[in-house]
């Protein structure tokens, strides 16, 4: 039997919004195509034609961005500034998330912000530390760079799945734990830590499971991280009786949603002196 640890998804950060105003209805037509185009991109895969609907300011971020996958979309409402040069879109999106080793469906609010530029919409945003940078996934922005020119370089003609997987893997290396094994005493109470640290420039959750044994357990102090946060995973130990024999070496799984990624802590269980 596997002992869980549940966790809860983070919400997603509520942008502070301008109240709205109702806009000429060639506006609203013409950014509700836009932000269906780049959504239905998303659905179809075409993450290079996607770009075509990201601001200049924001197209690096958003191809060193992971893309996760999505099921559908729906596009609530929209907010409009005054002058209708700026809108929020809000929109719910179902993505695929797996957990547990389990894929499950997830309907996830998404708030998008968009500019008009050069007399198109355009999705943007201004990266922070502790926002997700897209709406589909965490940001890595040192593959690509900005020349003083303004011009971008690093960014291939053709964004293939491997290209994708390679920029979220690349963040996932930067993720990880202090040690990957701990020692317990088998015949007096013990304990040990191990501290994960979050290097997604995002937020991210844990999941772990371990396996029953009597008189260990696990916990973590945090299951919710934004980017650069740590979470430590206290492992003891408490023999249930003076004679019991030392159990079998075991193993810890942690798990970051939505990469899930694994990470295996290893358990041994050390004869007394």
């Amino acid at each position: 039997m596997i002992r869980r640890i549940a966790l809860a998804f983070l919400p997603f950060v509520a942008f502070a919004q301008t109240p709205s105003v109702q806009p000429p209805p060639e506006v609203d037509a013409a950014l509700r195509a836009r932000a269906t185009e780049f959504f239905q991109d998303f659905l179809d895969g075409k993450f290079r034609a996607a770009m075509d609907l990201v601001a200049e300011d924001t197209q690096e971020e958003y191809f060193a961005s992971g893309k996760a996958q999505i099921k559908e979309f729906k596009i609530r409402e929209i907010k409009y500034d005054p002058g209708f040069e700026h809108a929020t879109v809000n929109s719910t999106v179902k993505r695929v998330w797996v957990i547990g080793g389990k894929p499950e469906e997830v309907d996830v609010e998404m708030p998008m912000t968009w500019k008009l530029e050069k007399g198109k919409w355009v999705w943007t945003h201004e990266r922070t530390n502790s926002d997700w940078l897209t709406p589909m996934g965490p940001s890595n922005i040192d593959l690509v760079k900005r020349n003083a020119d303004g011009t971008v370089t690093g960014v291939p003609h053709n964004i293939t799945q491997d290209m994708v997987d390679a920029a979220a893997k690349k963040i996932l290396q930067q993720t990880g734990v202090d040690k990957s094994t701990v020692t317990l005493a088998a015949g007096k109470p013990s304990s040990d830590k191990v501290v994960f640290h979050n290097g997604a420039q995002g937020s991210i959750h844990l999941e772990v499971q371990y396996p029953q044994v009597p008189g260990l357990d696990v916990k973590l102090d945090k299951v919710d991280l934004n980017f650069g946060e740590d979470a430590v995973v206290q492992v003891s130990y408490e023999p249930p009786s003076s004679d019991s024999a030392a159990p079998q070496p075991a193993a810890i799984q942690l798990t970051v949603v939505p990469f899930n990624q694994p990470f295996s802590i290893g358990i041994n269980f050390a004869a007394n002196n």
